[in-house]
């Protein structure tokens, strides 16, 4: 009997350790394999490395006063618009994930309500 006791509980235990290991870690880890591969497709798009490694360069080559203050400027609102952008998606990203890290506590809540 307490053998099957003893069987049980570290079930239970290996069981409630594994749920809180793939509930939060794992999902963490596929969600955030996810979120980078969108930012790394966004980037093919938005290029912000490559704009902010030529930020100080002339824009389309053209060596004169002009060119550097257009390119400064287009540059600069470029690089605004894609980190807004960027900042947008890191945002919704934690709020999906802080969202699914309250869900197992807001079931729990729930259970309890239910009980009392």
């Amino acid at each position: 009997m307490t053998l099957a006791v003893l069987y049980l509980a570290g079930r239970f235990s290996y069981r409630f350790v594994a749920f809180f290991r793939h509930w939060y870690l794992d999902s963490l880890r596929v969600m955030a394999e996810f979120w980078n591969r969108l930012l790394r497709r966004l980037d093919q798009t938005l290029a912000l490395r490559v704009t902010l490694r030529h930020f100080f360069q002339p824009l389309y080559q053209d060596r004169s006063f002009i060119g550097y203050v257009f390119g400064f400027g287009f540059r600069s609102a470029r690089v605004f618009i894609a980190s807004i952008i960027y900042f947008l998606i890191v945002v919704i990203a934690v709020s999906i994930y802080l969202f699914w890290a309250a869900l197992p506590a807001y079931a729990v809540f729930n259970l309890m309500l239910e009980l009392i």
